[in-house]
């Protein structure tokens, strides 16, 4: 009698076990499931992550490609301010020359009308001149 109940026991054990396992078995299948679909999201997501590596690396050389055009233009736009500077002094002391020549003559012309005849002198000499002439 014990010796059946041991072995029924045992059986019980046996299948108790057995239900164990294949819950395992059951739970392994899933977890290794799951270990794929993650590294396939790892596999997918380093492609990504290299995907932007590369857009960020070409995005910091167009930058670097615009800051030297963006020297490139100051320079240029300053060396077109001097030349426009350089000109418009030329242009300036052409002026003043110019200014300088106009004021000498202006002041030769006073000179002449202060150094000579008179309005009143003028029609001294013009009735003096009807006289003679009558």
């Amino acid at each position: 009698d014990q010796e059946l109940l041991q072995v029924e026991r045992a059986a019980e054990e046996t299948r108790a076990i057995r239900r164990k396992t294949s819950a395992l078995e059951v739970e392994c299948a899933v977890s290794s499931q799951q270990i794929q679909s993650l590294t396939s999201d790892v596999v997918k997501h380093r492609s990504e992550a290299e995907a932007l590596r590369s857009a960020l690396s070409g995005a910091e050389a167009q930058v670097g490609r615009l800051q030297t055009a963006e020297r490139e233009a100051r320079r240029a736009g300053d060396a077109q301010a001097r030349d426009g500077q350089a000109e418009g002094e030329a242009e300036t002391r052409k002026l003043a020359a110019l200014l300088s020549e106009r004021s000498q003559q202006l002041a030769e012309l006073q000179a002449q009308v202060d150094h000579g005849p008179t309005q009143a002198q003028l029609a001294g000499l013009a009735e003096a001149k009807e006289k003679l002439a009558a």
